[in-house]
C-alpha cells in the first residue's frame, strides 16, 4: 500500500477501508484471507500507510517538539 501512494498515503483513518483492495488480490501465492479481521499492530507503519511520507514527517517533528520540552 505504502508503495503505490509513498507521498499522502491513503488517507488518515482509512487503513481498514483501504486494504480490502489489496487482500482482494489473487496474483499472490501469500495466504491474504488470514489478515482480513486482523487491526494492524505496528503504529508507525499504519501511521506511514495512511498519511504517506509527508504525514509520518509531521508525527515525528511533533514528537521531536513535545520531547525537547520534557
Amino acid at each position: 500500500m505504502f508503495l503505490d501512494r509513498p507521498l499522502l498515503g491513503v488517507g488518515f483513518g482509512q487503513l481498514l477501508e483501504a486494504k480490502k483492495a489489496y487482500l482482494a488480490d489473487r496474483s499472490t501465492d501469500l495466504n491474504l484471507e488470514a489478515t482480513r479481521d486482523y487491526i494492524h499492530h505496528n503504529g508507525f507503519l499504519s501511521i506511514l500507510t495512511e498519511t504517506g511520507l509527508i504525514g509520518v514527517a509531521i508525527y515525528l517533528a511533533l514528537l521531536g517538539v513535545g520531547s525537547e520540552r520534557y
